[in-house]
Parts: structure tokens; C-alpha cells; sequence
């Protein structure tokens, strides 16, 4: 390796080089600088302590998201019997929440493609902690509604950290790191079950909500030591500032920094590196081909001076535009998306609502121990999801499981059950809906381009929430419980079967 004293004899320009030259200097200059591919530099920088802090303040934002979908149930409950809800009433103080998940999901993502992952990120788990603890003191209906929708607004810019991990972490470490986060989402169910458990019925709900708006004020400290995505910033043209934030990762992992020199390059630009990580396309449906991977075209320009996280202006992009979702070779793969998450969002929050119903027998109490028993099956499906993601794929693991937990809460249906067989098969209907909404979950950042990806992992997430801001009307209306159940089951075969006609994404690297 070139110490800095010797010089290589200078040669004319390749089309390899072109990038450089644009960067900035001659053409000789430009020549004398290392050119890596963002797939050879995250193989350098490797896996560690950078990508560790990450997954911990990811998971904290993911276990917020996890701590409100639990808390739901519960406060539609509590505050009903307070401000003497009916039941439209209640519904909608559910509905408000998922209402403000779909607008703060529309916009969030966007804003992270325009002016980067990292701003949104703060921006959003601030709405999330401050006003969550700020809803404690609702002095009224209307002003808990107001307070929780302003909440689901941050919440729907919490996938935004998520896509910042994505982007941070070795392609064969990245199905692992990424399924990993899925256990703070089972710690935040626990959570939220087990201080309903023990202080919900002693302190009221008002200090519930409170506590439960701690995870994400941690996380919101957190965010000083999370970078920004490198591969955003190679897309802005900005490779100096992504050099830097692999440098420090580098030092993290107690690996060799880059040398300064380095010139990175968007992944998809580079052969050597796509044969290494080449997607395993046999996995998904046959018919799924070459043309539906997004292709990065990424434009350069001049580097920016490094000063923290500055809120960068915004970068126009030739493919950075949300259109270029919906035309191709992204239509088709955004459709099926959409339907994905639509359909496992209605079909998970279903299970969630009517468990506490199912549990207590159809009564106004709620069965604590039973629903903390139910909540502890994502654990093991969160250590069962781990050991499929990269072994049986994505594809297959999450359209396997949405027809198995279609399967369970058909079963359910079935009269004379004794309690214990209800709560075997809600766990089994939860634990398979878990996996399989966990895999969506690191399936979808992988089949966008970085351009797109937070608009298009965001607006998946925004079309969850219309799911789940229908389910609480279908919950409580005056319809049998087997009538909802099954409803809920053969959404999820919907679900499970478009999901298996995906592209399979394993040991990919983004594009």
C-alpha cells in the first residue's frame, strides 16, 4: 500500500476515474486518489462497536413504536371508563394515533431523502418523547386525542433510524444487525405489559403513559453518537463528510481508517463488489428479474466541511424525486409492497386489539398474566426470525409466516377452546405474524435505491398505518368474534402470498 512517500507513475485517465476528476483538481491529481467501492469500504471498516451504538439507539426508537401499539389497547380501555367514551369515541382516540403515524410517515420520509437520515431522525423521536409525556396531562378527551396524534406524527418518522442502520452495516451482517433491532420491539411489549401489570391499576393511567415515554427521551440522547448514512451522503455528492463518518467507525471497530485520499463509490457502480454480494434471486418468485433492481445513478458534486450534523441544504437528485416509485422498475415492486404492509399492519394490530378480549373471557377486565404470557412469544419469535433471515431468506420466511399466523387465528374460531389452548394459540398467531412483520421490515429498505429509500420504506409505513387505523372500527363493532378472527386470518394469507413473489434480497448490497 502506497505509505504517502512513494508516488505512482501517473498514467492517462480511465472511465474508472471519471468520478474523481469530477470531484475537483486535474486529472492527474484525481488519478493519485484510492477509488472504493461503499461495498469495499464497509468490508474494511467492518462490524462493531459503530454499528452496535446504532442498533442501540435504532432499537430504542423501534421499542417506542412497540411501547405505543401495546399502550393503545390498554388507554382505549382506561380512558373510557375517565371521559365516558362510546365507542365510536374510543376508537377514534386509536385511530387519532395511527392517523398521525400516516401524516408524519408521508412527510418524514422525504425529508430523508431531501436533507438526510439523521435530522429527521432527532426531529421525529422528539415529537414522540415530549409530547408523549406532554399527553400524561390531558385535561380532557379531545386534548389526549390531539396529544397522542401529534405522538403517532413522530412515530412516523421512526422508520428513518431504521434505514440509517440499514445503510450502515456490512451487506452480510445487515439481515442479522437489522433483525436484532426486532428485540427491542418484544423488550418494548414486555414493557409496556409488565408496567401495565404492576402500576396501571394502582397509579392510573396518567403515570403509564408518562413511563412509557422514557425509552424514546433516551434514545433522544443517543442521537449524539449516531452518523449519518454514508450511503445518503455519497448520493449528495458529499463523500468527504462519508469518508469521515467511516474513518470514525473504523477506529470504533478497532480497524484501519480509510486514508484520506479515498474516493468512494456507489456500490451498484462496482463488479467486483456486486459479485460478492450478488442477490441469491432464486429465492423469490420466478419472473422476478434483473430489471426490477433499483439502479443508482448517483450525481456528484463538491464535498462539504465537516461540522457535526449541520442541516444540510437541500441536494436535487436526478432519481431523489417519489415518482420514481411508481415508475419503473420500482412500480411493480412498490405495489406489492404497499399491499404487504397494508395487509400485515391490519392483520398484526387485529391480534393485538382482541387479545385482551380474548384472553378475559369477552369481560371488561383485563388478564394481565395471560396477556404478559402472550406478549413473551415474540421473544422467541424474534430468536427464531434471527436464525431465518439469512438461512431460509426473506422472501420465504415472511410469506410462511403470514399463512401460518392466518392459520392460527383460524383455529381460534373454533368453539369449546379451553383457555389454555386460546392462549397457546395466540401466542403461536402472534410469535408467526412477528417474524414475518419483522422480515418485511428488513426486506423493504433493501429493494429500494438510497435516493428513495426513506420515501418509499416511509410510505409503506404510512400504508401500514391505514391498516391499523382500520382495525379498532372492525374491532369494536357489534360483529362476532369469530367474524373479526376470521377476517384477520385471511388477511394474512393475503399477505403471506404476495409476500412470496418478492425479490429475494439476501447478502445484497444497497444500491
Amino acid at each position: 500500500m502506497d505509505d504517502g512517500n512513494e508516488k505512482e507513475p501517473l498514467v492517462p485517465p480511465s472511465p474508472q476515474s471519471s468520478r474523481a476528476e469530477n470531484l475537483g483538481g486535474t486529472d492527474y491529481a484525481a488519478q493519485n486518489k484510492r477509488e472504493k467501492s461503499l461495498a469495499v469500504a464497509f468490508e474494511s471498516v467492518g462490524f462493531g462497536r459503530a454499528q452496535y451504538r446504532v442498533i442501540l439507539v435504532c432499537g430504542l426508537c423501534f421499542m417506542s413504536d412497540s411501547i405505543e401499539i401495546g399502550l393503545l389497547s390498554l388507554l382505549q380501555i382506561k380512558a373510557k371508563d375517565e371521559f365516558g367514551l362510546d365507542g365510536t369515541r374510543e376508537a377514534l382516540l386509536t385511530s387519532a394515533v395511527f392517523i398521525g403515524e400516516f401524516f408524519g410517515a408521508f412527510v418524514f420520509g422525504p425529508l430523508a431523502d431531501r436533507f438526510g437520515r439523521w435530522w429527521i431522525s432527532v426531529i421525529g423521536a422528539g415529537f414522540v418523547g415530549i409530547l408523549g409525556l406532554a399527553s400524561a396531562f390531558a385535561w380532557s378527551f379531545e386534548s389526549l386525542a390531539i396529544m397522542r396524534c401529534l405522538v403517532g406524527i413522530g412515530i412516523g418518522g421512526l422508520s428513518v433510524p431504521f434505514d440509517i442502520l440499514a445503510e450502515f452495516v456490512p451487506p452480510i451482517q445487515r439481515g442479522r444487525a437489522l433483525m436484532a433491532v426486532e428485540f427491542f420491539w418484544s423488550v418494548g411489549t414486555l414493557f409496556t405489559a409488565g408496567l401495565a401489570w404492576g402500576l396501571l391499576e394502582d397509579l392510573g393511567w396518567r403515570w403509564f403513559v408518562a413511563l412509557c415515554s422514557v425509552p424514546v427521551l433516551l434514545a433522544l440522547a443517543g442521537f449524539m453518537m449516531m452518523p449519518e448514512s454514508p450511503h445518503w451522503l455519497v448520493t449528495q455528492g458529499r463523500q468527504a463528510e462519508a469518508l469521515r463518518v467511516l474513518q470514525r467507525a473504523a477506529v470504533l471497530n478497532q480497524r484501519p481508517p480509510l486514508p484520506d485520499d479515498t474516493v468512494l463509490e456507489p456500490a451498484s457502480t462496482d463488479p467486483a463488489a456486486q459479485q460478492v454480494t450478488n442477490p441469491i434471486w432464486t429465492l423469490g418468485l420466478e419472473g422476478e428479474t434483473d430489471t426490477d433492481a433499483p439502479q443508482s445513478t448517483d450525481a456528484p458534486a463538491p464535498d462539504s466541511a465537516d461540522a457535526g450534523h449541520p442541516m444540510p441544504p437541500p441536494a436535487p437528485h436526478s432519481d431523489a424525486s417519489p415518482a420514481a416509485l411508481f415508475r419503473r422498475p420500482l412500480l411493480w415492486t412498490t405495489l406489492r409492497l404497499f399491499v404487504v404492509w397494508v395487509s400485515y399492519s391490519f392483520s398484526y394490530y387485529g391480534v393485538l386489539l382482541i387479545l385482551p378480549e380474548v384472553l378475559s373471557g369477552g369481560e371488561d377486565s383485563i388478564d394481565y398474566t395471560a396477556l404478559l404470557i402472550s406478549s413473551s412469544a415474540e421473544v422467541v419469535a424474534c430468536c427464531i426470525g434471527l436464525a431465518l433471515i439469512d438461512t431460509v431468506g426473506r422472501t420465504r420466511t415472511s410469506g410462511a409466516t403470514y399463512i401460518l399466523c392466518g392459520g392460527f387465528m383460524g383455529l381460534m374460531m373454533l368453539a369449546g377452546l379451553s383457555p389454555a389452548v386460546v392462549i397457546l394459540l395466540s401466542m403461536l398467531a402472534r410469535g408467526a405474524i412477528f417474524i414475518g412483520s419483522s422480515t418485511t421490515w428488513v426486506l423493504t429498505p433493501e429493494l429500494f435505491p438510497t435516493a428513495v429509500r426513506g420515501t418509499g420504506h416511509s410510505w409503506c409505513n404510512a400504508l401500514a398505518r391505514v391498516g391499523g387505523a382500520a382495525t379498532p372500527f372492525w374491532g369494536t363493532a357489534a360483529l362476532p368474534q369469530s367474524t373479526r378472527l376470521s377476517l384477520y386470518a385471511g388477511v394474512s394469507v393475503l399477505c403471506g402470498l404476495v409476500s412470496l413473489s418478492l425479490r429475494e434480497t439476501r447478502n445484497s448490497m444497497l444500491s
